[in-house]
């Protein structure tokens, strides 16, 4: 009988250690936050998404308008040297600049 006692306790501790493995063992090991953490990035639900959407969409509305204003920065005019020196102001530059440049073109560098 001593036998057969000894058989029924191992029995029972194994039911024991199934029934801590299936029930408590997900908890200890974190396998149920990794399983809620999961389902959180898996459905993010309406409210988000349309957030998500209506910052897209001013987003691109920023775009376009960036777009637009670096468009007609580029479409302006770019004035020549001369034009720049006469709006600075100085009389006597002008002359300078283009004595400089006549005698460069008749005086090849060495």
């Amino acid at each position: 009988m001593n036998t057969h006692m000894w058989i029924v306790m191992g029995l029972a501790m194994v039911a024991a250690g199934g029934v801590v493995q299936v029930f408590i063992y997900p908890y200890l090991s974190g396998d149920i936050k990794a399983e809620k953490r999961q389902a959180a990035l898996r459905s993010p639900g309406p409210k988000r998404n349309a957030e998500n959407q209506t910052d897209a969409a001013s987003r691109r509305k920023q775009i376009i308008d960036s777009l637009k204003e670096v468009e007609a920065r580029g479409k302006r005019k770019r004035q020549t040297l001369d034009a720049r020196i006469a709006q600075a102001g100085s009389p006597g530059a002008a002359n300078i600049i283009l004595s400089l440049r006549l005698s460069r073109e008749h005086w090849p560098a060495a």
